[in-house]
C-alpha cells in the first residue's frame, strides 16, 4: 500500500497544469500484466499433485482466502467450469474459469473477464523427476506455477505488487500441505502409509 500511496503522491505533487488531465487519467487507469513463477520440487508423484490442484471442489478447504469453490460442469474427461469466491476483509471476488486438464502433466486455467481483472490465467505443470525409492517413496515432481493477470484498475495493480510474491508463495505451499495431508509422506515398509 506504501508504494501505490507514494506513486499517488508523486503524481499528485506535479501540477495539474504540468502533467495534464489525460496524463493523469491514463496512470490511474493504465494496468500492465503482472506474472508471477515458481518453480518447486516436491516429494510426490506428478499424478498425486495433479490431482490435488485438479479438486477444485475442494480448494476452500485448503487454499487461504478461498471462501467457495464448485465445479459448475463438466464439458468433456479433460475440462471443467468451475467457480470461486476469494475473498478477505471486506474484499470479496467471485471468479468463472476453465479449465483444460492434461493428466498428469499440466493444468491451465483462464479466468473470464470481470470487473476487477481483464484477463487471469494461471498455468501448473508436473515433471516427475525419480520414481519412488527408499528416500522418497512416492517420488519427486517439479512443479512449475505461473499466474498471469491483469487489473482493470492500476491503482489495483499497484497495491497488488505489495503483496502478490507473498500471495503466490502462500498458494502454492498449502498445494503441498494438501499432498502432504492427503498422502502422508509415503508408504514405510509394511505398506502403511507414515
Amino acid at each position: 500500500m506504501l508504494t501505490a500511496v507514494a506513486r499517488m503522491a508523486a503524481v499528485s505533487a506535479v501540477p495539474a497544469h504540468a502533467r495534464g488531465f489525460l496524463n493523469a487519467l491514463h496512470e490511474i487507469t493504465n494496468s500492465q500484466p503482472l506474472v508471477y513463477r515458481e518453480k518447486k520440487i516436491v516429494r510426490f508423484s506428478s499424478e498425486q499433485v495433479f490431482d490435488v490442484v485438479a479438486d477444485v471442489d475442494r480448494y476452500k478447504e485448503f487454499i487461504p482466502w478461498c471462501q467457495r469453490s464448485r465445479v459448475l460442469r463438466r464439458p468433456t474427461a479433460s475440462t471443467l467450469e468451475g467457480e470461486l469466491c476469494i475473498g478477505f476483509q471486506s474484499f470479496n471476488e467471485r471468479f468463472l474459469s476453465s479449465v483444460t486438464l492434461q493428466r498428469p502433466h499440466r493444468i491451465r486455467v483462464a479466468a473470464q473477464r470481470g470487473l476487477l481483472f481483464r484477463h487471469l490465467i494461471t498455468t501448473w505443470q508436473f515433471e516427475a523427476l525419480s520414481p519412488p525409492s527408499q528416500a522418497t517413496p512416492w517420488g519427486t515432481t517439479r512443479v512449475a506455477f505461473e499466474i498471469d493477470f491483469q487489473f482493470e484498475s492500476a491503482l489495483y495493480r499497484q497495491a497488488s505488487e505489495l503483496f502478490l510474491n507473498e500471495v503466490a508463495k502462500r498458494m502454492v505451499s498449502a498445494f503441498d500441505a494438501r499432498c502432504l495431508a492427503l498422502y502422508g509422506r509415503g508408504p514405510r515398509t509394511d505398506g502403511s502409509k507414515s
